[in-house]
């Protein structure tokens, strides 16, 4: 039995395939499915809807999203630091077995 279970997901998969990657966190953290589960799930944390429900609420946490846009790192950050920030994201999630999709520069999408 693995002691330290980790499901990887990104939120590039989530914008692609939000119905599977539901359902298979779901079945990882061993939550009963239904299609309504699931589209509850996809309502609820639907971009838009959580932009709606920050504006209401007092946020003492501060701004934890800020587009909802794949890849808008690009507009951000200088080569200089996409790289850093590639060479070292790939070294710690290479431990965990996860492979990238994509690497964080601009000739290289998602």
């Amino acid at each position: 039995m693995n002691h330290n279970p980790i499901f990887p997901l990104t939120y590039e998969d989530l914008r692609e395939r939000p119905k599977e990657c539901i359902a298979e966190l779901a079945r990882f953290l061993q939550v009963p499915i239904t299609d309504s589960f699931i589209e509850e799930v996809i309502k609820a944390c639907d971009f838009e809807n959580l932009q709606t429900v920050r504006k209401t609420q007092n946020q003492t946490l501060g701004k934890i999203y800020r587009k909802g846009i794949v890849g808008d790192w690009a507009n951000w950050l200088s080569d200089e630091q996409s790289k850093e920030i590639d060479d070292m994201w790939q070294a710690k999630m290479t431990k965990c077995f996860y492979k990238p999709r994509c690497c964080f520069d601009a000739e290289t999408p998602c």
